[in-house]
Order: structure tokens, then C-alpha cells, then sequence
């Protein structure tokens, strides 16, 4: 049910970012949806599977509408909220992401958390990460790290005895 919800979602703020064409008129719309998905995830409890569906799916709408806004905002001289919406959508995959990694932490699958961390930065390619979320990031990976097994250290035999 979900994930029907999201791509009528979806469907609507492609037609809202197609009708724009780099105005601000549907930027509040797209917000709106954006907040909607923070707020409505998977349960925790949920497996990596369901979590890795609706996270790629909304990590590809992210894309696709950071990809589009940036296109109108060139194509304008770079004005009008069009840049601010295409780093709403930067700020939006960032955040995704470490939330994924938050809930393969408490399913401990700790490389799968480790991996998808070590992704923020194909995506922060051409632009910088807010405080905020490198701060989050880093956290979640501390954490990671924390509550790994231990990894025994090889030694090279010369330990002086």
C-alpha cells in the first residue's frame, strides 16, 4: 500500500516539476510531498527489503527532480527558488540514506550500513553537505562501528617475547 501511495505521489510532483519549468509555483507542493516521506516510513521492525524498495524509489525521485530543477535553473541564469528546491532534494537523499543506515544498524547489518554511509558522498557530488547531516552521518557511523563484532587484529609474531 505503500509504496502505491508514493507513486501516486510521485506521478503528481512530476507533473508539478514538469509544469514549472524552473518557476517557483510548484516548489511548495514538492515540499510538502518531501516532508510527507520523512514522516511516513516503514516500520522499523520491517525487513531490509522493504526499507531498500521505498528508499531507492524515493532516492531516484530525488534524482530525477534535482536533475530537472537544475537543468530550468541554468537555463534561467540561475535565479528563483529552482537551485534552493534542487538542494532541498540533495538535503532529502542525504537524509534518506543515513536513515537507511539507521535501520541496518538496529537489523545489525553492519556492512550494509557501513556501505550505504560511504554513498553520501556519489551524491554530494557538485554540492556540499549541510552541517546537520554530516553531523547525523557521522554519528550513525560511530554508532556502527561501536556495536560491531570486533574484527581480531592480526599480528606479525614479533610481539618481543
Amino acid at each position: 500500500l505503500q509504496q502505491y501511495v508514493e507513486l501516486s505521489e510521485s506521478c503528481v510532483m512530476l507533473s508539478e516539476v514538469q509544469n514549472t519549468q524552473g518557476r517557483s509555483a510548484g516548489i511548495p507542493g514538492i515540499r510538502n510531498t518531501f516532508r510527507c516521506w520523512r514522516e511516513r516510513q516503514p516500520n522499523v521492525w520491517e525487513g531490509i527489503a522493504v526499507w531498500n524498495d521505498v528508499l531507492t524509489w524515493r532516492n531516484h525521485m530525488f534524482a530525477h527532480i534535482n536533475n530537472h530543477l537544475q537543468v530550468h535553473t541554468k537555463q534561467d541564469g540561475g535565479g528563483g527558488s529552482g537551485g534552493s528546491a534542487a538542494h532541498l532534494g540533495f538535503k532529502e537523499m542525504a537524509w534518506t540514506v543515513v536513515r537507511f543506515a539507521h535501520v541496518a544498524r538496529k537489523h545489525r547489518l553492519f556492512e550494509v550500513c557501513l556501505n550505504s554511509i560511504n554513498k553520501l558522498h556519489a551524491f554530494h557530488m557538485g554540492s556540499t553537505i549541510d552541517t546537520e547531516d554530516a553531523f547525523v552521518k557521522v554519528c550513525e557511523q560511530f554508532k556502527c562501528y561501536l556495536e560491531r563484532p570486533t574484527v581480531p587484529v592480526l599480528t606479525t609474531g614479533d610481539d618481543g617475547s
